[in-house]
């Protein structure tokens, strides 16, 4: 009979082991930094959370309801944070793959392809910006690893003498 799974320590567990261990190699507590303000000095509710359950819910979230916005909403800096994926963090540290977002996207196209004409909203064009970005997120990233000095140099040579000091940019 298999164990039953530990469950994991409270965040204030965590947090208390954290600020209590880890000062000698040089974590800062919100303490250490006076000149932030006390109300800023706590957690956002509105923080998200790491995991892979938290990376499913925001997934059905986008598939089920936010995602319908997506694209008249992700350039606006207003309505982006409610339409947007909410992905890219959970993309990042492996709680989500590329491929579960990919196919879940494909399932809602489908999905959305099946309804009758009229009545699809702006999902259809949502559900192919979110892929194009997939696709690009991608292609970037790769571009990235197979040139990594591309991070401190110009992809066109004849802009390097813009650049006057180092960082610059």
């Amino acid at each position: 009979m298999a164990k039953p799974l530990q469950q994991p320590p409270s965040p204030a567990v965590l947090r208390h082991v954290l600020v209590t261990t880890l000062p000698s190699v040089g974590i800062l507590r919100p303490d250490d930094l006076p000149e932030i303000r006390e109300e800023h000095r706590s957690d956002r509710a509105s923080r998200q959370r790491g995991g892979e359950s938290e990376a499913l819910a925001a997934l059905g979230s986008f598939v089920l309801e936010r995602g319908e916005g997506y694209s008249a909403s992700i350039s606006s800096p207003s309505s982006a944070w409610g339409n947007c994926t909410r992905v890219s963090p959970y993309l990042t540290f492996g709680h989500l793959s590329l491929r579960q977002l990919w196919h879940a996207l494909g399932a809602k196209q489908v999905e959305v392809r099946s309804l009758p004409k009229g009545t699809a909203g702006g999902w259809p064009r949502s559900l192919s910006a979110a892929k194009a970005r997939l696709k690009w997120r991608s292609h970037f990233t790769q571009k990235l690893e197979d040139a990594p000095e591309m991070e401190h140099h110009c992809l066109c040579p004849a802009y390097e003498v813009l650049r006057t000091q180092p960082g610059d940019w």
